[in-house]
Parts: structure tokens; C-alpha cells; sequence
């Protein structure tokens, strides 16, 4: 009985804060589980909203999960939503939501018959320049492009070349949204080459750069090719992001949104993947030293 007291008042003072506000059974069930002291003033907007947003969020994906594929959800699929909650005397409860289903390429897991990425003369460059203590940055951006004649074949693609300072036809770049150390762990979630890791806060040998081009970035590019490049990597004025189109800028390329290239650390080429608004493409560096 005094837990339903409790809720009860909680439900009232919410209710006289916000009169014309729907309260939800979903609502009245996450109020029944708060805490005691919680401070019942604050109640809607630090506890009732994010909880009741998460929950309605993970509803709403998982219907959709259920409508759209069988059980088990095949990989490598995963689900997403975003929502935003209005918090008025009109729309305390009224959420917003945008659902997407979103088909995530891992590259360095495609195909188990896909050779390493190559460290190129550039990159041993980039790294001796580093340990000598000049002023460069570490690789820092992923460029994607969609290569030249070489790569005749769709799903056998020619090596990379040691001298390489560029892709063949660079068509976007992104700056890395994360760094950590990394340690082998067979039950890691990060995959690359074969071999698994997982992140450490302890300092290690191995390096990881996580990269990603999103739903709205890089369509309709048959990805051929990728590198990492770092040391004072600079777009063009005009990119007010971390994403550029259309390559390095030139007199014969004055469409592209790089102004300055790099260091070319590491190319890999790979069979054609054509990136569409579906797919999110992430990407993993894994520097060993």
C-alpha cells in the first residue's frame, strides 16, 4: 500500500506540473519503480524521460526487428533508433522516433582470403619522423576510393603498391572518432585479420583507430580500395566536418575537398562493396609496434 501511496503522489505532482500531459501506463510503471528519494520535483526530467525514451526506443526496434527478419536477426545486421522526447505542458510523453535498419560492412571480416593491408614506404617515413619527435600527427583519417583500370576484376583486386603515397582514386575521407589500446583476446569483440581483441586501459603494443562512414556519407561509391593516413592531414576551408568528398584537390581536381594529403600509412584493396544509404561502413586500424 505505501509503495502505491508513493507512486500515486508521484503521479500527481507530475500531473500538476504538466496538466495537459498524457501520462502513459508505461510511464505510471517506471514511476512505481523509482526510488524513495528520489527528489519528486526533478521526476520528469531526470528519470521519467530518458528511462520512458530507452524504453519505447527498444519496443519500436524490436517490432520492427521481428516484422522485418526471422529469429535470429541474421548478422551483419543491427538496429538502431533515434528518438527525441518533448518535455511541455503539452508533450511530456509524446516521442518522436526514427527507426532505421542499417546493414554495418566490416571490411577486415568479408573474406577470409583477403590479404593484410600494406604498410607503405610513406608510413615507416610518417613512423621515423614520429619517433624522432618532429611535430606530425598520427594517422588520424581513413580515405575510401574506387581504384582505376587495374581493378578489372570485382572480386579479386590487384596488390597494393609498397611506393603508394595516394589511393588510386580517392573518392572520401573521415577522421577517426576513437583511439585505444588494444590487447588479443579471444572472446573480443573487435576483429581484424583473423585475430580478436579487446580494448585495455593499460598501455600496449597494438593500437587501435576506429573509423566510420554513416548512413548519409560516401553512396553510390563501389569501395575498391582503403588506407589510413596520418601527419597533418588538412581539408579544404570550405569542409567544416570530419567527412570530405571528391579526393585531394588539384588544377585537374578541383572538385576535391582535401587539401592536404598525408602520409599514406597502410592500403588495402578489397573486392567491390557499393556503399548505399542502408549500410553504415566502420572501419578498425590495428597498428602493432
Amino acid at each position: 500500500m505505501g509503495n502505491a501511496r508513493v507512486t500515486q503522489e508521484r503521479i500527481e505532482v507530475v500531473r500538476s506540473a504538466y496538466p495537459k500531459a498524457r501520462i502513459s501506463q508505461s510511464a505510471v510503471e517506471i514511476i512505481r519503480t523509482i526510488p524513495a528519494n528520489i527528489n519528486v520535483t526533478q521526476l520528469a526530467i531526470e528519470v521519467i524521460r530518458p528511462r520512458l525514451a530507452s524504453i519505447v526506443a527498444s519496443q519500436l526496434v524490436t517490432e520492427v526487428a521481428k516484422r522485418r527478419f526471422p529469429d535470429p536477426v541474421p548478422v551483419p545486421f543491427e538496429f538502431t533508433a533515434d528518438f527525441e522526447a518533448e518535455i511541455t505542458n503539452n508533450q511530456i510523453f509524446d516521442f518522436d522516433v526514427e527507426l532505421r535498419i542499417v546493414k554495418v560492412a566490416h571490411f577486415e571480416k568479408e573474406d577470409e582470403r583477403m590479404s593484410l593491408g600494406l604498410i607503405t614506404m610513406n608510413g615507416r617515413i610518417l613512423t621515423a619522423r614520429l619517433m624522432m619527435g618532429e611535430a606530425l600527427d598520427g594517422i588520424t583519417h581513413c580515405a575510401i576510393g574506387d581504384g582505376d583500370d587495374t581493378f578489372a576484376d570485382s572480386k579479386h583486386p590487384p596488390e597494393p603498391s609498397y611506393d603508394q603515397t595516394g589511393l588510386r582514386h580517392e573518392r572520401a575521407r573521415k577522421r577517426c572518432y576513437k583511439t585505444a589500446f588494444l590487447i588479443e583476446d579471444t572472446e573480443g569483440s573487435i576483429e581484424v585479420g583473423g585475430q580478436r581483441y579487446s580494448e585495455t586501459a593499460v598501455p600496449t603494443p597494438i593500437i587501435g583507430l576506429y573509423f566510420r562512414f554513416d548512413e548519409g556519407e560516401a553512396n553510390g561509391i563501389t569501395i575498391k580500395e582503403y588506407g589510413f593516413f596520418g601527419g597533418n592531414v588538412q581539408y579544404m576551408g570550405s569542409v567544416g566536418g570530419d567527412y570530405a568528398e571528391g579526393g585531394v584537390y588539384s588544377s585537374t581536381n578541383p572538385g576535391g575537398q582535401v587539401l592536404r594529403s598525408g602520409y599514406l600509412y597502410e592500403v588495402k584493396n578489397i573486392p567491390d562493396f557499393t556503399k548505399t544509404s542502408d549500410t553504415r561502413v566502420e572501419l578498425v586500424g590495428v597498428i602493432r609496434f
